[in-house]
């Protein structure tokens, strides 16, 4: 047995002569065969920070605060192939090392501590990966007499980007759980309601959520998350004895790091793949501290992504190469969620400027390639500016070299869409909406939802439409429709409430209804949600550039720099210019 570490207690006036460096070498740690021989000799639980030599196994073992791991003992694991990379993250070793080329073909969760290396620049990991959208199977029960007022049952979208509740509003006695940091879908029944009943409501109002869509028939509804990925299982926690199944279950990422993952490392690693809809990495809301470093990703062209960072915290990625086949100048792969490039991204190939080259063939300033746009200009060009962000900046410096030249950024356009209705059938219009988008304000989001009270009788407003309002948009109700009006006529009553909103004007022509935006912005494609009516943008609109006295500069001295600081306040880019700078 190996001899311990003790604590000595001297009395006051005791003299004590310098202390001598000591290693900690065979005898300076406890042996025990297993983690339950420690604590068992310990007495107490394992606190963070406890080791011993396993003599079973030959390792160093550490207790990190939830688990034993091995304390770097060994040369780790090595990992040639997706089995033993599956069989690697299963396991609880914390050291693995690619060796060889190989293919993946599932989405990988990352765990705790672990550290995967390259044996050498060689080896490469191509995800062949065909993104999966969750599928779930919910299957109502009757209600007896109101048992299942107030009851509800968890379901997430893709990656638990936003976790819902679902709950039952019996006979409009119940009362929103409102349960913290979840989303709530009110799903209005009737007392005694049968269990068929129940699922064609669960699906017309889950379908109303835009991260879902449902199918099925009688008491059956089947959620599909619109977007591929994995997705936290679903909960029956509010007690609804609803039956509730993943049949499909989603995957969509190469490496996946959870909102419980913390404290990995990725080290001298290429990663690749064909497929334009598989992000390489990606890091969950509560992902905290996981790095990558010295790594090349790469994806098959510019509207891949090669990372998305949802609300992840410390999570960087260090030193690398991030790039698409076509462009190695590209950010536009980044999803950032709350995120900015500087608190995620440094010392790596792009840094977060760029400048456009030959490589970029479009005169686009991209607000998610980087804070800062360089171009040395030898003709007169126009510019147009993408994924402009509320509350971000981007700087532009131009320089002319030989010859004065013109620049001209955009004047803004509106945005129109088509917006094709259906008749009345039987009053069926009654409690639905679509939603339209005017420019956000400090106070609002920018969201409009026009709902119907057929017959003007008085019907509430629907759900869906609420939640609109709730989350800091507008409602308009429209009571004009009839019992029975056919598709133009509906089309006509809605042209004419949509037009009164000074947001908005409208001229109609049969069923079909063009809006045209009030304000010149890049806005979200309207939603026709609930009404069962079809939309199409005929015209994008595109972000108006406000310019200090009104008038834009245009001109680009010679010699010189002109420097343009881009800022998107209010759904309005405003713009600062510094010119003639050597």
């Amino acid at each position: 047995m190996a001899g311990k570490i003790k604590a000595l207690t001297f009395s006051e006036g005791v003299a004590v002569g310098a202390p001598t460096e000591v290693f900690i070498d065979a005898g300076s740690a406890l042996e025990f065969a297993s983690d339950a021989a420690y604590v068992a000799s310990k007495g107490v639980a394992a606190a963070e920070s406890d080791f011993y030599w396993n003599t079973a196994d030959k390792t160093m073992r550490v207790y990190n605060g939830t688990a034993w791991a091995p304390l770097g003992g060994g040369s780790g694991t090595d990992i040639g192939s997706e089995a033993a990379l599956d069989t690697f993250l299963a396991g609880s070793d914390l050291l693995g090392t690619i060796n060889a080329s190989f293919a993946i073909t599932t989405e990988k969760q990352m765990r705790d501590n672990v550290v995967l290396v390259a044996a050498d620049k060689s080896v490469l990991i191509t995800a062949n990966i065909t993104p999966v959208a969750e599928v779930t199977d919910v299957t109502a029960v009757a209600d007896v007499g109101g048992s299942l007022n107030n009851k509800y049952f968890y379901i997430n979208s893709a990656y638990d980007d936003t976790e819902y509740y679902v709950w039952i509003n019996v006979a409009s006695g119940g009362t929103d759980p409102a349960i913290p940091g979840k989303t709530g879908i009110e799903v209005a029944i009737s007392t005694n309601a049968t269990a068929a009943d129940i699922g064609g409501q669960l699906r017309s109002d889950i379908n109303a959520v835009a991260d879902f869509t449902t199918g099925g028939s009688g008491s059956l509804c089947t959620v599909t998350c619109v977007d591929s990925g994995s997705v936290s299982p679903p909960s029956d926690a509010g007690t609804t004895g609803f039956t509730i199944n993943v049949t499909t279950a989603g995957e969509g990422a190469a490496f996946l790091f959870d909102s419980t993952v913390q404290n990995t490392r990725m080290e001298g690693l290429r990663i690749t793949t064909a497929g334009s809809d598989t992000p390489l990495l990606r890091y969950e809301n509560g992902a905290n501290n996981n790095v990558v470093h010295d790594c090349h990703l790469t994806v098959p062209d510019a509207s891949s992504r090669e990372c998305v960072f949802m609300d992840a915290k410390y999570c960087r990625v260090v030193n690398s190469y991030i790039s698409t086949s076509d462009d190695q100048y590209n950010f536009s792969g980044i999803t950032l969620g709350s995120n900015s490039l500087d608190n995620i991204f440094y010392g790596n190939t792009p840094k977060q400027s760029y400048t456009d080259s030959y490589t970029i063939s479009l005169l686009n300033i991209d607000w998610d390639k980087g804070s800062v746009f360089k171009k040395n200009i030898s003709t007169n060009e126009t510019y147009t500016f993408s994924n402009a962000r509320e509350g971000e900046f981007i700087n532009v410096i131009l320089n002319a070299d030989g010859t004065n030249r013109t620049v001209n950024f955009p004047a803004g356009t509106a945005e129109i869409s088509d917006l094709t209705t259906v008749a009345d059938v039987g009053g069926d219009l009654d409690g639905t909406y679509f939603v339209l988008r005017e420019r956000p304000t400090p106070t609002t989001n920018g969201a409009v939802a026009f709902w119907y009270d057929v017959d003007n009788s008085g019907t509430t407003i629907p759900s869906g439409a609420q939640r609109v309002v709730d989350n800091g948009g507008r409602a308009v109700e429209i009571t004009t429709i009839v019992t029975g009006d056919s598709a133009n006529t509906v089309a006509s009553s809605t042209s004419t409430a949509v037009n009164a909103d000074s947001a908005f004007s409208t001229s109609v022509s049969t069923n079909v209804v063009t809006i045209t935006n009030a304000s010149k912005f890049d806005a979200e494609s309207p939603d026709v949600a609930t009404s069962g009516f079809s939309v199409a943008v005929t015209t994008e609109g595109q972000d108006e550039v406000f310019w200090p006295g009104g008038s834009p500069v245009t001109l680009v001295t010679a010699n010189k720099a002109n420097v343009y600081t881009f800022v998107k306040t209010d759904g309005k880019i405003y713009a600062n210019v510094s010119t003639d700078i050597d």
